[in-house]
């Protein structure tokens, strides 16, 4: 993953969102489900990064190529005093935290903490560069470091129709909630966070410091309805409704990005989470068998303008994912 997602603000010219495209738009996901259509679907990924005193610290664990760049097994690469725990984790969960601490150039410490479960269909993630002032005497006007955490997961669905219906309306939840603080003094341009998401459709929602926050793509790409509600710099609702039929099988894909620097506390652990409402005649069964806790039936639990070439590149990935998963049965 490590991605840095950039939004254009309102007034931007047509040239820089096109060339925006490149960084936000459906080919970061194609190229993220491409790696997924060839592997194991099912799985979690964790990915930390911490930036201070000319270090760079980095720890990843995954159970599966859910995303590109996750690697399957744990690993790091620890720079001058960085820590990452745990040291190890075991293979196949399907709920783990990782968390990455690296000292920063002006005292204290930059902290990227991910998590990701299946089991509950949350994403949290906090990157956390604010420190204290003490290490420089209580003069510091930024603290000199950089944390990343991101978090993926992905699964198949598989949906059954009970009453005999040929087709039913299924209704996918998306929702981010976090909380971004500043230090006193410091910079502009400090935080980017970026949330993805795949069932029945395709979402992306970004934010960042100096550019705003809106849907990165079209807000309706798959979905026979959706909309964002309830935005700000630092969360959103989501809900989009699309529709099975009895035995149908769609692929179930989720990502946060939480980049933050200079000074910037980022807070997205209180999550992003995804869910469906189903009607009484559907329930459904998944891969990992442990999805949104196999409910059968959930709700959401409140916890990147329009850019129509991504809509186009999105509604792809969603065929893709369905092609994909259709080929595995």
């Amino acid at each position: 993953m490590n991605r840095v997602v950039v939004l254009e603000g309102a007034g931007v010219s047509t040239d820089r969102r096109a060339k925006l495209l490149k960084v936000l738009g459906g080919l970061v996901l194609l190229a993220a489900l491409a790696a997924q259509a060839n592997a194991s679907p099912v799985g979690i990924c964790l990915t930390n990064s911490g930036f201070g005193n000319g270090n760079i610290s980095t720890a990843q664990y995954a159970t599966a190529v859910v995303s590109a760049g996750c690697i399957p097994g744990f690993s790091s690469s620890l720079g001058s005093d960085g820590v990452v725990n745990p040291t190890s984790l075991a293979p196949g969960l399907t709920t783990a935290t990782l968390t990455l601490t690296q000292p920063m150039t002006f005292g204290g410490n930059a902290v990227a903490t991910s998590t990701a479960s299946l089991n509950q269909g949350v994403l949290r993630d906090n990157s956390d560069t604010a420190g204290g002032l003490g290490g420089c005497g209580g003069t510091c006007t930024t603290t000199g470091g950089r944390a990343i955490a991101e978090s993926a997961m992905s699964d198949n669905l598989h949906f059954t129709i009970t009453n005999g219906a040929s087709s039913a309306i299924v209704t996918f939840h998306a929702d981010l909630d976090g909380t971004i603080g500043l230090e006193a003094g410091s910079n502009a341009n400090n935080y980017n966070i970026m949330d993805e998401f795949i069932l029945g459709g395709s979402g992306c929602w970004g934010s960042a410091t100096g550019l705003g926050f809106q849907p990165c793509g079209s807000q309706n790409f798959g979905f026979l309805t959706s909309s964002f509600t309830n935005q700000s710099a630092t969360g959103f609702d989501f809900t989009g409704t699309f529709q099975v039929t009895n035995g149908a099988t769609d692929g179930f894909f989720a990502a946060l990005n939480v980049d933050c620097q200079g000074g910037a506390a980022c807070d997205f652990s209180n999550t992003a989470s995804y869910s469906l409402s189903l009607p009484s005649n559907v329930t459904f069964t998944s891969d990992s068998g442990v999805l949104f806790s196999q409910t059968g039936t959930t709700a959401a639990t409140p916890e990147p303008g329009t850019f129509g070439a991504v809509g186009v590149a999105l509604l792809g990935a969603v065929a893709l994912l369905r092609r994909s998963a259709k080929s595995r049965r």
